[in-house]
């Protein structure tokens, strides 16, 4: 944090975490400072967390689960597109903020398009 010079404010007197925080890093523990790293840009930040949690992340297990949630996304699609073209109409919820689902990402449509699809 000392090294991104982000911004300190005063912190809650009687955290019960921040006087082994305090010990750890080298910090008064009779003054605690929290730092508001939202002000970080959000890409560095991005990286500063996935460095953070890459040592603890299973890569084989991630795989799976990408594959099987991109199965999922792909059965929910075709479900979709059956639904439409069965003469089932626009199901009810659509545009409800029910979860549409991209091959590249979850999305809520609350009444948007998503990339490849078009508004009926």
């Amino acid at each position: 944090m000392r090294a991104y010079e982000l911004p300190a404010t005063e912190g809650k007197r009687g955290d019960p975490w921040w006087p082994a925080f305090a010990d750890r890093y080298g910090f008064d523990p009779r003054h605690p400072v929290p730092w508001e790293v939202e002000a970080l840009e959000p890409a560095e930040l991005q990286r500063l967390l996935l460095a953070a949690v890459a040592p603890y992340v299973d890569r084989d297990a991630l795989a799976r689960q990408v594959a099987r949630e991109q199965e999922q996304r792909r059965a929910l699609n075709a479900f979709l597109d059956s639904w439409d073209a069965a003469g089932g109409g626009e199901p009810s919820w659509r545009g409800t903020g029910i979860w549409r689902f991209n091959l590249g990402q979850a999305s809520r449509t609350r009444g948007r398009c998503l990339p490849g699809r078009r508004r009926r």
